[in-house]
């Protein structure tokens, strides 16, 4: 039987992060993170003897994700609403100034060039003319 383990770090003090995202049509940057939501997922295969009950784990397919919320830059609303792109599906990313944390065998998780996009990011957009973006980035334990 297969399920799924998931771990959460919550972060205070993320730090002055920035990020570089390729293969969109512009390169995206943010340096105000609002919040981050970090979790820690594997495919867990539990195997089982003769007797029923459980003799080995299986983990595979470890990987961080990272939904990063931050403000969109622009001079007013309108020009911060116009910033507000997502990437193209498979885009990469390198995060860099965020505060340094160990997530099992990931060591300073959040910074690095290895994350990808996979979809997940949204963009808000608010009455008060605040426009805020989500970006879903992912981190596997080999590199891809």
């Amino acid at each position: 039987m297969a399920s799924a383990q998931t771990g959460r770090v919550e972060l205070f003090g993320l730090g002055t992060g920035f990020a570089n995202i390729s293969g969109q049509h512009n390169t995206s940057q943010f340096v105000t993170a609002r919040a981050i939501k970090l979790e820690h997922t594997a495919k867990v295969d539990e195997i089982k003897g003769q007797d029923g009950d459980v003799n080995s784990i299986i983990f595979s397919g470890m990987r961080l994700k990272a939904d990063i919320e931050y403000i969109a830059q622009g001079n007013n609303a309108v020009e911060a609403a116009v910033a507000a792109k997502l990437p193209n599906f498979g885009a990469t990313a390198n995060l860099t100034g965020f505060v340094n944390i160990t997530v099992g065998s990931f060591v300073d998780a959040l910074n690095g060039n290895t994350w990808y996009y996979l979809g997940g990011g949204s963009v808000n957009l608010t009455s008060d003319g605040e426009t805020s973006q989500t970006i879903s980035l992912h981190k596997f334990a080999v590199t891809l």
